[in-house]
């Protein structure tokens, strides 16, 4: 909603602020200060792209927030669950929480209208291996949806282990090849942190292998089909390079298995808005973020929510080193 009781404050106010040098938390509680709406101090602090006018003299406009929200909102997204529980639980307590699910062979095929749950040799160890792959779904909408399906997993005892993944897939089909190839580069420079939040058991794992390790050949690729050439078109990077070829998709295979909705959800927002913030941003060694703080596209709650994460983790190994 629009503010109609208030003075609105002046393009040179806001633009001195979306211009300074202080950090985007600052920017939105400065933004805010002078009379802003929250959402709207959000998207101008975190996602400057719609702020930096090729024309100077351009008015900033302030209703850049329903941009944002409708540029995230219209991502198409796909979550591949790995786990254990019995398939016939999983579709009776799916389709009891409204969510439609089916049992099937094998397959890549992508569909809108259901969960599928398919086979996968890599889940080992406990009996009842599954792969809960979600329909195709707008990102603006698709919470509700995981909130009914983590119920659902829940109620059939769904369990994961060390070989258990969860994969992320985001729509890249409207990304230029400049944007595309910015997502592997920022991931890659983002790693060092993003593996500090993450299982021990992720971390180099030989089905999500770094990018750093490839660093000179990623920054030499300048489209998606250099980009394949230079991951010698191998899908197990932490960043899948053959998913745009057969689902026109940027997966992310880094993260752990999990069935809460917690983690779900957070790891597919830092996903989404990593993907539309390298649209207009791409890093480097020298501008790499060193802290969680510092990740610019992230808000002040998922920041909170990763850094609980490493912290875990953190705890955990030291635990570990002193027994």
């Amino acid at each position: 909603m629009r503010r109609t009781n208030l003075i609105e404050p002046s393009v040179e106010q806001i633009t001195a602020i979306v211009k300074s040098t202080t950090t985007p938390e600052q920017k939105e509680r400065q933004l805010i200060a002078i009379g802003l709406p929250q959402c709207d101090a959000y998207a101008l602090a975190y996602f400057n792209r719609y702020n930096n006018s090729e024309n100077a003299a351009e008015p900033l406009q302030t209703d850049a927030a329903e941009q944002v929200r409708q540029a995230l909102a219209n991502y198409t997204i796909g979550v591949e669950i790995e786990c254990f529980a019995r398939n016939i639980d999983i579709v009776t307590n799916c389709r009891a929480n409204g969510v439609e699910c089916q049992t099937e062979s094998y397959n890549h095929t992508d569909n809108a209208t259901h969960f599928k749950l398919v086979s996968d040799s890599s889940v080992v160890g406990l009996p009842n291996s599954t792969e809960c792959v979600s329909p195709i779904l707008r990102y603006g909408v698709a919470n509700e949806t995981f909130r009914k399906l983590c119920t659902a997993l829940e109620q059939s005892n769904a369990q994961v282990n060390k070989s258990c993944g969860l994969h992320v897939h985001i729509g890249a089909q409207n990304l230029s090849d400049r944007e595309y190839c910015n997502v592997f580069v920022n991931y890659m420079y983002l790693s060092n942190l993003i593996e500090k939040t993450l299982a021990p058991s992720r971390r180099g794992t030989r089905w999500a292998k770094n990018l750093i390790n490839q660093e000179t050949r990623v920054l030499a690729a300048n489209n998606k089909y250099q980009m394949a050439v230079a991951l010698y078109h191998d899908r197990y990077y932490q960043v899948n390079v053959m998913a745009y070829e057969r689902h026109q998709t940027i997966e992310f295979r880094q993260h752990q298995g999990t069935t809460d909705y917690e983690k779900i959800t957070n790891w597919l927002a830092f996903c989404v808005k990593l993907v539309e913030w390298s649209k207009t941003n791409r890093l480097s060694r020298e501008t790499a973020p060193q802290t969680i703080d510092e990740i610019e596209f992230l808000n002040d709650t998922e920041k909170q929510y990763f850094k609980r994460r490493a912290a875990h983790f953190a705890e955990r190994e030291n635990t570990a080193a002193a027994a």
